[in-house]
């Protein structure tokens, strides 16, 4: 597993694979709130994303919870580029 630190100029370092019982007297010291997270929206808004970028390919591959890859043949990507407003190819 990769571990990715956070840490913003000025602040603390946090793992995120740092269990939480290992944080605690770090949290208290420092007043880091823990929260959780609600996979039940993130997995509403996944799906609802996922619709959208559906609708400009029908070769879509979900890769996972918030990745997928679009096949984008000429007229689909032309199509992108109307819709974002560019209306020169």
């Amino acid at each position: 597993m990769q571990n990715l630190n956070f840490s913003m100029p000025g602040s603390l370092t946090v793992s995120m694979i740092t269990p939480w019982f290992q944080m605690r007297d770090l949290a208290q010291k420092h007043g880091i709130i823990a929260l959780s997270s609600n996979y039940a929206l993130y997995a509403d808004m996944s799906n609802r994303m996922m619709s959208v970028l559906g609708q400009y390919s029908p070769d879509q591959e979900i890769y996972s919870i918030d990745e997928c890859f679009l096949g984008l043949d000429a007229c689909c990507v032309l199509s992108v580029m109307v819709c974002l407003g560019q209306n020169e190819a």
